[in-house]
Parts: structure tokens; sequence; C-alpha cells
């Protein structure tokens, strides 16, 4: 969360709090705890020793991260309890209407889960729509470069495919934030568009870990570029082509699967010594869960499993050619001709 808690602090330095006036900020729609904790740590670090500052959590938002039970949450949780930070005895109108003298900086947080907002409107506000818009379509600035700065290409090629993923899923800087913090400082563009193909399931959709199947840094960043490079991959997990499906197509698909098995050549066969890095340890168990998967037999839990299996396995096999034996040929009727006697003796000849 490092880039979401970083814009906090920024927008909010950039209104100068100072003794001379108070600043007012209202935080809300952040569905981290961490954020809030972190936030707050870093204000109270900047400013103490030259104002005062005063940083609540609203008590209905703690009480709905405290829900979620969850562990990573709770920490930060109990350390914003621990120094005081959560609006346990009053309301943050309350804290809102402190006089100047006892406060010049008031950071309220999880404010949209307060039932009565009315006095907390005339406030500077941040939520995570409002960094997204002023980020707009510059994500690369999301991942921080181990050199420092991304090539022009590079940044190209980072905004291009997190265009396309937000094109098929919701956006969520604060997610693609702690997916950034997960990677750490990055070496190059091709270090980002593995990592990123990796760790499609994060978002939904089917890991693409082979990295000789991968597209170029080069061809993403191509102003000529224009296909939304995972979109084949999320028809696949929204199920786009099994909706309306005839009986004989069903069949097909179930042909593919079975064919692809024996296939001279098939790369993702039993054989195949990446299946114990996979969700689903060998083809066939693959090829039983893609067989559902397409019947639509339990939906959720079978597109669970194959969101972890390398995308190039389900597209080689979706796409492999279906070989129909063909009928054996009809042995050709020879014309005799010429009397009744001379037909038969030719026609018992060839016979023979």
């Amino acid at each position: 969360m490092k880039y979401v808690i970083s814009s906090i602090l920024e927008r909010i330095q950039s209104q100068a709090p100072n003794p001379a006036k108070q600043l007012r900020v209202r935080l809300s729609g952040f569905e981290d705890a961490v954020i809030y904790e972190a936030t707050a740590r870093a204000l109270h670090q900047r400013y103490d020793r030259e104002i005062k500052v005063v940083t609540r959590l609203s008590d209905e938002k703690w009480r709905e991260f405290q829900a979620g039970n969850d562990d990573r949450q709770n920490a930060a949780l109990q350390s914003m309890r621990a120094r005081g930070w959560i609006a346990e005895r009053h309301s943050l109108t309350h804290y809102r209407n402190l006089p100047m003298q006892e406060a010049q900086l008031i950071v309220m947080m999880g404010t949209e889960a307060v039932a009565d907002q009315g006095g907390l409107n005339d406030c500077f506000y941040l939520d995570p729509l409002r960094l997204e818009d002023e980020l707009g379509e510059c994500y690369h600035l999301v991942f921080p470069c181990r050199a420092g700065e991304w090539a022009p290409d590079e940044a190209d090629c980072i905004d291009k495919l997190c265009k396309d993923l937000f094109a098929l899923v919701p956006k969520s800087l604060c997610k693609m934030s702690e997916q950034a913090d997960r990677w750490g400082d990055l070496d190059s563009a091709q270090d980002f568009v593995e990592k990123f193909y990796e760790d499609l399931p994060f978002w939904g959709l089917c890991a693409q870990r082979d990295k000789d199947k991968l597209p170029s840094v080069s061809k993403i960043a191509s102003p000529s570029s224009k296909k939304n490079f995972l979109q084949k991959n999320f028809d696949f997990i929204k199920r786009k082509a099994f909706q309306k499906m005839s009986q004989k197509k069903y069949l097909e698909y179930l042909g593919k699967i079975e064919q692809y098995r024996t296939e001279d050549g098939a790369e993702y066969a039993d054989d195949w010594p990446s299946w114990d890095k996979q969700s689903l340890p060998s083809y066939s168990k693959y090829a039983a869960a893609l067989g559902h998967y397409i019947s639509g037999q339990d939906i959720e839990e079978t597109r669970r499993l194959l969101t972890g299996v390398e995308f190039s396995v389900t597209d080689a096999v979706l796409n492999l050619k279906v070989v129909t034996p063909k009928p054996p040929k009809k042995p050709k009727e020879q014309a005799v001709y010429g009397s009744p006697l001379t037909a038969f003796a030719q026609a018992l000849l060839t016979a023979l």
C-alpha cells in the first residue's frame, strides 16, 4: 500500500498544515486498516513537533474492520487503539468541531461508515476514486523501478497491460498498490511483464508463467498494438464460449480434451514436467476439471482451480483441431461390357 499511503500524505502536505490555521481532512472508502494506521503514524511523526495533530478512525469503521477477522488488519487496528486513534468515546463530528488551539490538523478516517455525515462535508476530502482520477492511466508510477525511473517504452508497456486489465476487471488502485508492495523494486519492464502474468490469479484470471509464451515488451508498448492482451484469458474465465452451446459443440470440446491427451508432440500431456507447479497436478485432473467447467458443473470451484493452471495449457487444448476419422472408401464399381458370356468371364477374372 506504499503508493496509496504516500499519495494520501502528499495531498495532505499540499494543503500546508501549519499552526496559523486549522486543516480538517476526511479519508473515506479505503478498505484496508493498514492504510489508515500507516497514514496516521506518518502524520504524527511528521507534524507532532510543529502542530497539534488529531487522527481518529470512526467507531463504525473500526467495528466493520474487526468483523473481517483478518490478522493483518487486526494488527493495524490494535496499533491504532493503543495510540488512542479510534473514535470510541466521541463521534467524528466532535473532533471536527475541536477549536484551533486544541488541534491544527484533524484527520477523520472511515467516514463513509458514519450514519450522520452532515457536519463532515466541509473538509479536504480524499478517497480511492479521487486518487485514481489523479493518477489517470500512468500506472507505471505505482510500481517502483530499481533504476529510479522507467524509460518511456517501459512505462508504455506497463500502462498498456494495466489498461487492458482494468478494461476487463474493476479498477482498484489499492489492490494494485498492494501488489506492487509484494513485488518490490522491479529491474525492468520485462521483469514487470513476467510478474504481472504470473500474478493474474490475484485479479481472478488464469496464471501465465511460461515466459516463452508471453508477449514482448516492444510488442505490448507498440502504438499499433490495439488488441487487449488479456481478452482470451478473460473470455475463458467468464465462460463466454460455453454459455450458449449445442450438444454437438459440447462433444467437440470433450473430443479436444481427450484427443490432446494422446496427441503426438502435445507439450502439456501427462509427462509435462511443470504439472507439479500447477493447481491441478496432472493432465488427467486438469482434463476432468476443464470438462466440468465447460459443462457448467461446480463452476466457482473449477474456475478457482483453473486459474492456477498455466493458461497456455487451456489455450492449446481448446484450439486443438479435432481429427474426425474419415469413413473407409467404398470400392469403385467396375463396368463390364460385351455379350453376357464375355461380361461374365471378365467379371470372374477380375474377382480372381
